[in-house]
């Protein structure tokens, strides 16, 4: 389990690398915005601003609380 996290950390992170090759590091991958200098100085590999993340993650718990049908 421990590897599988560390495995999934390193793609995140190479996905990073490429993004900022791309220069296109630092903005969000839901609304375009810049992902504050805070966020990813804590989280260097986000994908998302911190709004478009709190969103996401509203909807997915929204989801969890739906019935499988």
């Amino acid at each position: 389990r421990q590897l599988s996290m560390h495995r999934e950390v390193m793609v995140k992170i190479d996905a990073a690398l490429g993004k900022l090759q791309e220069g296109t590091y630092g903005i969000c991958e839901d609304c375009g915005g810049k992902i504050s200098e805070e966020r990813l100085k804590v989280l260097p590999f986000a994908i998302y601003c911190k709004d478009c993340q709190e969103k996401i993650e509203q909807l997915e718990a929204i989801e969890k609380e739906l019935p499988i049908r």
